[in-house]
């Protein structure tokens, strides 16, 4: 893998929810199109013009033991390891856990120390509110975290039918890979105080969240959280949103309303990225002043971010 490319490994048993999950961030998901992964599937993403490479590994019996016959082609330079586990299925945890066992196991012995992910998949929104599901989450995370050896795990509840919390979680771990763009967030502070904001928020062009700063209100930041599943639910199909190229505002008015707070969502460009940036503040009036200041403040950090 060169210096800049990244590896990441999509695992789990068969029906965990592995494919699903790609279509749902690429807001493509239909349920005739999710049909069983046959071997390993490999396709390239970017991230602010990073390229991730993915491997969608399909989970039936036969696959999963060929790929752990043929570990160094399909494990090695792991950078990112996302672990899909169906939470309605508690019979199969403990098969899903012998079979992670098996992958960290070779990671440990070629001494590589990917960042690993455990999706908690399925917990959909009226299922995630039973004590059914909230017990499985917990025996997934207390299962899993015994058995991790001396690896840090994140885990995570999601579902495709609340896409956010898969965007949440792919968007942390991805720029977990990329260190230099922490500082976007730091940046980000800086413009709030700047524009006299309560929040703002950047997503790159698959929508994954890429910086973000809040001010210490947990009422606001409720508020801007809704805000977000507002975006994602308007603009399910991510492509015809990229392809449009015209600046996007969401009618956003009952939140506003409730929370006495102005929504923006504009597209920018931003350096060399073409970015979505998401305002927030109590009263919005100059914009063009508001980006200025954002692209001030950027300028100020391009030596950091050499682009």
């Amino acid at each position: 893998m060169s210096k800049n490319m990244f590896k990441i490994l999509l695992m789990g048993l068969d029906d965990a929810g592995k494919t699903s999950i790609l279509l749902s961030l690429a807001g493509e998901y239909e349920p005739s199109r999710v049909k069983p992964t046959l071997g390993a599937e490999r396709s390239e993403m970017r991230v602010l013009g990073f390229p991730v490479i993915r491997w969608d590994l399909g989970g039936q019996e036969q696959y999963r033991a060929n790929y752990l016959q043929k570990r160094a082609r399909i494990l090695d330079d792991t950078d990112l390891l996302f672990y899909v586990v169906d939470v309605s299925d508690p019979e199969r945890f403990q098969e899903a856990l012998m079979y992670y066992i098996d992958v960290l196991n070779y990671f440990q012995e070629i001494g590589l120390m990917p960042s690993i992910v455990v999706f908690a998949h399925k917990s959909d929104p009226n299922f995630l509110k039973t004590p059914e599901c909230q017990k499985s989450i917990r025996e997934v995370i207390n299962l899993f975290k015994q058995k991790s050896l001396d690896f840090d795990v994140e885990f995570y509840s999601t579902s495709i039918f609340n896409r956010r919390t898969l965007i949440d979680a792919f968007s942390r771990s991805l720029l977990g890979l990329l260190p230099k763009l922490n500082a976007l967030d730091t940046m980000l502070k800086t413009f709030i105080v700047d524009a006299e904001l309560d929040a703002s928020l950047l997503f790159d062009e698959n929508f994954f969240i890429v910086g973000n700063a809040y001010k210490e209100d947990p009422k606001k930041k409720e508020a801007v959280l809704q805000a977000i599943n507002g975006i994602y639910f308007l603009f399910e199909d991510v492509i015809r949103v990229r392809e449009a190229g015209y600046e996007l505002e969401l009618n956003l008015r009952k939140i506003e309303e409730e929370y006495e707070l102005q929504f923006l969502f504009r597209k920018i460009q931003l350096g060399n990225w073409e970015l979505y940036v998401l305002l927030v503040g109590e009263e919005i009036v100059d914009v063009r002043a508001i980006l200025n200041i954002l692209n001030h403040n950027y300028d100020a950090m391009k030596t950091f971010f050499n682009v």
